[in-house]
């Protein structure tokens, strides 16, 4: 099925038969490709190449998008972030073996623009390219959730997925 949505540009369409990109849907299913493929199931490697490929291309934009949320105390707060998609494009790169070092390096030098689950996920894509001192530099040393607010963007951020992804980084980077 997944094959079936994958674009020109490698990236999969978030509806069957639709051609709008959907950058999140293309990290996240690529993730699991990659999950499926370690537990031993078959996976299209031209099909998961061509994703691989797309979220590097992607990564190497660079790109911020604002984040809005509001804190424990209802105040609204908006900062410049790196893309969500961005960082966990770079986790899955990561993971299958593809990390692109430039772009990590450049959000570990702009720690700045990296939110707290942003954090984790490139800590742990620097444990699996095997850079421990880079992973406990990034590494937060407790994890505190300050978001209240499910995002309406497409990375689909909510509390419970942030916790998820920390969890899920701190387990394949050990």
């Amino acid at each position: 099925k997944l094959e079936t949505m994958q674009l020109s540009n490698g990236a999969l369409a978030y509806w069957q038969g639709s051609d709008t990109e959907s950058w999140w849907g293309t990290a996240y299913a690529c993730h699991f490709m990659i999950e499926a493929q370690k537990a031993d199931y078959e996976v299209n490697a031209t099909n998961l190449g061509r994703l691989l490929e797309y979220l590097n291309n992607r990564a190497n934009k660079r790109e911020t998008s604002n984040d809005t949320y509001y804190d424990e105390n209802n105040n609204r707060i908006t900062r410049v972030i790196a893309s969500r998609e961005g960082i966990y494009g770079l986790y899955v790169l990561a993971l299958a073996g593809k990390a692109n070092r430039s772009v990590m390096n450049y959000y570990k030098s702009n720690e700045q623009l990296l939110t707290q689950d942003e954090r984790y996920l490139l800590a742990a894509a620097y444990s699996l390219v095997g850079d421990g001192k880079s992973y406990t530099a990034l590494l937060p040393k407790n994890y505190i959730n300050t978001r209240y607010d499910r995002q309406t963007d497409y990375s689909f951020s909510s509390p419970i997925r942030d916790q998820a992804l920390v969890l899920n980084t701190l387990i394949e980077s050990r």
